[in-house]
C-alpha cells in the first residue's frame, strides 16, 4: 500500500506478486488481487485492471462485502473503457451497499456515479448523487468524506474560478500527499533494512553456534578416540606381557621339572661312584643351582598369596654368607592398588640385578629402596 501512495508502481505491483505466492486462503488473495486492480487504475492500464477484477469477482460471491466492493471497482474501470454495460455494473455494486448497510461502500459508490454523469455531462443526475454523497458523509461525521464531497461539488459549478481553485487544491493535496508517503516510505525501508540486518546477524550467529557445536563435537570425538586406542593399545600391551610371562613361566617350569631333576639325578648316581673327580660334580651342582636359579626368577607369584612376602621371600632367596639383603619401606606401599601384571612385572624385573648380582658383580650389600614420588614409585638402584 505505501508503494502505491508514493506512485512507486513498478514496486507495488512487485509486493503484490509476492504476496499472493504467501497467501494463506482465499479471502487474502481476493484483498491482494483487488488491489493489484488498484495499481492498474492508477497506472491508467484499465484493460488490464478489469481482467483481474473479472477474475476476482467470480471467486468471491461468499463475501458480499468483498464482492460489491470488487463490482464497483469493475463498473469504474468499464466507465473509464467506455464499456456501456459500465453503469449497471456500479449501480448493482450500490445496491448491494445499499442492502448490507456499508455506508463507507455506499459513500464510494455515490462518488463513483457523481464523476460518472459529469463526465457524461449530466449534472442534474449527478447533483442528486452528491446529495446522497453528502448526507452520508456527515453521517459518518468524517471530515476527509465531507472534503472530499464538497471537493467534488466544486467540479458542479459552471464558476471556472471554483473549478480551478478545486484542481489546485487538489494538486496541492496530491503533492503534500506524496512527500509525506516518501518520507513514511523511507522510514519503513529503513525500519526493514534494520530487521533485516538483525535477521542477518542472528543468522550469523546461529551458524556460529553451529560451528561451535561441530568444533567441540569434533574435540570430544578425537578425545573419545584417541582415549578408546590407548585403552586398546594398554590391553594388547597387557595381554602381549602376560603372553610372555605365562611362556617364560612354562620354560621355566619344564626347565625345573626336567633339567633340574634330570641333572640332580646324575648327581645323585655319580656320588655313589668311587672314582668320579671332584671337579666334575663341582660343575655339575652348578648346573643344577643356575638352572634352579632360572626356574626362580620366572616362576609365577602364587595367587591370592600376600605380595609382599612373596617379593621379600625372593629377596631372601638371594642373601647368603656373602652377600647381605636389606629391603627399605617395602611395607609402606599400596600393594593391594597395584594390578597383577605390575606385581607380575616389579616382581620379575626386581629380581633381574639380583640374579646378575650373584653370577658376575660379587657385591657383598644389596639394597633395595621404596620410595613414594606424589603420584609414582620409585626405586633406586
Amino acid at each position: 500500500m505505501i508503494y502505491r501512495r508514493i506512485q512507486n508502481y513498478q514496486k507495488a505491483l512487485f509486493f503484490y506478486n509476492k504476496a499472493l505466492l504467501f497467501a494463506d486462503n482465499k479471502e487474502d488473495s481476493i484483498i491482494i488481487l483487488n488491489n493489484k486492480a488498484t495499481v492498474y487504475k492508477d497506472l491508467e492500464k484499465f484493460d488490464l485492471s478489469k481482467k483481474i477484477l473479472e477474475k476476482t469477482l467470480r471467486v468471491a460471491a461468499q463475501n458480499k462485502e468483498q464482492y460489491a466492493r470488487i463490482m464497483a471497482n469493475l463498473g469504474y474501470m468499464q466507465f473509464k473503457l467506455e464499456d456501456p454495460k459500465a453503469l449497471a455494473t456500479m449501480k448493482s455494486a450500490l445496491d448491494y451497499r445499499i442492502k448490507e448497510n456499508d455506508l463507507t461502500g455506499q459513500y464510494s459508490s455515490y462518488n463513483d456515479l457523481i464523476e460518472y454523469y459529469i463526465a457524461k455531462k449530466k449534472n442534474e443526475k449527478a447533483r442528486s448523487y452528491f446529495t446522497k454523497s453528502y448526507k452520508i458523509a456527515n453521517q459518518i461525521n468524517s471530515p476527509n468524506y465531507i472534503e472530499n464531497s464538497l471537493g467534488q461539488y466544486a467540479l458542479l459549478t459552471e464558476d471556472p474560478k471554483i473549478i480551478r481553485f478545486k484542481n489546485l487544491k487538489d494538486s496541492l493535496e496530491n503533492a503534500r500527499q506524496v512527500k509525506e508517503n516518501n518520507y513514511a516510505a523511507m522510514k519503513y525501508d529503513v525500519e526493514k533494512e534494520k530487521e533485516q540486518t538483525h535477521i542477518a546477524q542472528m543468522q550469523q550467529e546461529k551458524e556460529r553456534s553451529i560451528k561451535n557445536i561441530y568444533f567441540f563435537a569434533s574435540i570430544i570425538v578425537i578425545l573419545m578416540s584417541a582415549t578408546i586406542i590407548y585403552v586398546i593399545l594398554q590391553k594388547r600391551k597387557q595381554r602381549r606381557l602376560q603372553t610372555i610371562q605365562q611362556t617364560e613361566a612354562s620354560i621355566s617350569k619344564k626347565i625345573h621339572d626336567g633339567l633340574a631333576n634330570d641333572t640332580f639325578q646324575v648327581l645323585s648316581e655319580l656320588q655313589n661312584l668311587r672314582e668320579i673327580p671332584e671337579h666334575i660334580l663341582t660343575k655339575l651342582d652348578r648346573i643344577y643351582m643356575e638352572t634352579r636359579d632360572i626356574s626362580k626368577n620366572h616362576s609365577p607369584l602364587i595367587e591370592g598369596a600376600d605380595f609382599q612376602d612373596q617379593l621379600l621371600s625372593r629377596f631372601n632367596y638371594y642373601r647368603s654368607e656373602h652377600l647381605n639383603v636389606i629391603t627399605r619401606n617395602a611395607e609402606k606401599i599400596e600393594w593391594k592398588t597395584f594390578s597383577k601384571i605390575k606385581k607380575d612385572t616389579i616382581y620379575m624385573v626386581l629380581g633381574e640385578p639380583m640374579t646378575n648380582n650373584k653370577k658376575h658383580s660379587g657385591a657383598t650389600l644389596a639394597l633395595i629402596s621404596f620410595e613414594r614420588q606424589k603420584t609414582a614409585y620409585r626405586v633406586p638402584g
